[in-house]
């Protein structure tokens, strides 16, 4: 198993908790993943696919495209490891994602979407780059360059506070009164 990443760029470390590829040829054909409260944009370096099976019994397959966003989860899911045995991606900080793609992220909660969906050509194109570059560090450069060219400028100064209070483990009832408040920044 090969795990690379890359450091996250100051400009995007309020959005952005990691860059990276991973690589492996894994024994087992599905792995399941726990919900998480936070997107993930990847980029399958082997398949023009990516695979998921939800559902109370994981028996409802989704495919999308070899690049795409994954919507925040409440629910289990399972993924192909042989069909994603490398894999670059983006783990976005909760609320993160929202900075780099116009659609409310509510639309895509417990599903994918291709990022060719999101971003239009670019988003075909990041893929093909990928795929034709010469190392691993410049696939992540790549990557990079793309959440910095769609880094979009509204950016909500209260929800990255909240979600920087929630990092810290501050509690939600607390965090909601000093958001109700006239103190913070907008």
């Amino acid at each position: 198993m090969r795990v690379v990443q890359r450091p996250v760029r100051a400009e995007l470390a309020p959005f952005v908790r990691s860059i990276w590829l991973f690589e492996a040829e894994l024994a087992h054909g599905r792995e399941h993943i726990l919900p998480a409260g936070a997107s993930q944009l990847l980029v399958n370096l082997v398949d023009d696919e990516l695979r998921a099976w939800r559902g109370d019994d994981l028996s409802r397959l989704g495919a999308v495209e070899g690049a795409a966003l994954t919507g925040v989860t409440d629910e289990p899911f399972a993924i192909d490891t042989a069909q994603q045995r490398r894999i670059a991606g983006v783990a976005f900080r909760p609320g993160g994602a929202r900075m780099f793609f116009a659609l409310p992220m509510s639309e895509i909660r417990d599903r994918d979407l291709s990022l060719s969906a999101l971003w239009g050509p670019a988003g075909t194109r990041l893929r093909l780059r990928m795929l034709e570059a010469s190392d691993d560090s410049t696939r992540l450069a790549l990557l990079e360059e793309a959440l910095l060219a769609h880094l979009r400028p509204d950016r909500d100064r209260a929800m990255e506070l909240a979600v920087a209070a929630l990092e810290r483990g501050q509690n939600v009832g607390s965090l909601a009164r000093v958001l109700d408040s006239k103190d913070v920044p907008r």
